[in-house]
């Protein structure tokens, strides 16, 4: 789930939409140029203007959309300490407390939520538990949990129990969503942003290796010489690897499972403690793991296939409505880089937390996050 951010949603199919004027004259340094600071915002990919769903929610964090895009997870601190997780229609009514925690997943089916609850030193992960998205049914799945992500019939659930101070070290498992009998396929370094393949047969996610031999200072028992790009990895639901993508990270499966979307690290400079990332690109990858091409170069950011898997989303620098000014914006392309459009026309002074196309792709939902207005 997503650190508390404004929502900004602007978009047009193939047009570019833009916020009503009004909105856009913000007087003061760091106030929005928005009607809200925090905002849902609802654009329709055809004809229509955007409208707010839900400004200003009084709320810790906003996570998911649902499957059919009806309904948000979204946490909020309680009084006795900690938080609650809640389940509320888009534009924040019907709201119920469906749980104490944080950190939500909707399983594909709609059904259900996966979720963290914190755990004490040493663990470096939450307890992850699941609960039905009507509150009933609460249960503990894993201890010492990182990244879960639902497989595709939504009935299992894969994660890494992680230990060390920085969830260093973790051991891909797969656990059953209903009673949490689980089973290890192998360990990583580092590991983050575990994905399942549409198919249910593969698994993806990036790591960081360790150096060999092992000397200096670093996360794994030796140390790391220096601290080095993710590589990517593929394997299968027996653990045996699949496919390798040096200095590569965060994969995306296309909806068809033919290809996944990631990020390269195309140039990487060793500063002396870490290493420098510096410039990136766009990729596309077979579900074997080898690379098909280059999307884009130097960019691009939080990519999104759309339904259909025709095109990808990602966030890129494009223009904004104010004279030689840039902003980070939603882009849509072809899986070869053709078409490539620009979708929202964001006013500077925010980020972008998030943005989810509806299943028949005619709306789009961004949350947006004012940062600085000069």
């Amino acid at each position: 789930m997503r650190r508390r951010g404004l929502v900004l949603l602007v978009a047009g199919a193939l047009a570019v939409a833009t916020l009503p004027a009004a909105a856009s004259r913000a007087a003061a340094r760091f106030e929005s140029p928005y009607s809200c600071g925090y905002c849902l915002f609802e654009v329709p990919l055809g004809s229509g203007s955007m409208r707010v769903v839900w400004g200003n929610p009084q709320v810790s964090a906003v996570g998911e959309l649902s499957p059919n895009r009806r309904q948000l997870l979204f946490s909020r601190a309680e009084q006795t300490g900690g938080e609650g997780l809640y389940v509320a229609n888009l534009d924040g009514s019907g709201a119920r407390r469906i749980a104490t925690g944080a950190h939500g997943r909707w399983s594909p089916d709609g059904t259900k939520v996966a979720y963290e609850r914190p755990m004490p030193f040493p663990c470096a992960g939450g307890a992850l538990w699941v609960v039905s998205a009507d509150g009933t049914g609460d249960h503990r799945v894993a201890d010492c949990s990182l990244g879960a992500a639902w497989s595709p019939d939504s009935r299992q659930l894969a994660l890494f129990v992680v230990s060390g101070l920085n969830a260093d070290v973790g051991k891909l498992t797969v656990a059953d969503a209903a009673d949490g009998s689980a089973r290890t396929l192998g360990a990583a370094q580092a590991p983050r942003d575990l994905v399942w393949s549409p198919q249910g047969n593969r698994l993806a996610f990036d790591d960081r290796p360790d150096a060999s031999p092992p000397s200096g200072h670093g996360v794994s028992a030796g140390g790391l010489r220096d601290f080095p790009v993710p590589e990517l990895r593929v394997v299968g639901l027996d653990g045996k690897p699949v496919g390798v993508l040096a200095a590569s990270s965060v994969p995306v499966w296309a909806p068809g499972g033919d290809s996944f979307a990631f990020d390269h690290v195309d140039v990487a400079v060793a500063t002396g403690y870490e290493v420098g990332q510096f410039r990136h690109s766009l990729r596309l990858a077979s579900p074997e793991g080898r690379t098909l091409r280059t999307v884009r170069e130097r960019c691009c950011g939080l990519t999104r296939w759309l339904p259909g898997g025709q095109e990808l989303a990602y966030l890129d620098e494009g223009r904004t409505p104010k004279p030689h000014e840039t902003a980070t914006q939603v882009f849509v392309s072809r899986p070869d880089g053709t078409g490539r459009r620009q979708i929202t026309r964001l006013l500077p002074g925010g980020v972008i937390d998030g943005y989810w196309f509806a299943p028949d792709a005619s709306r789009l939902y961004v949350l947006w996050e004012l940062t600085n207005v000069d």
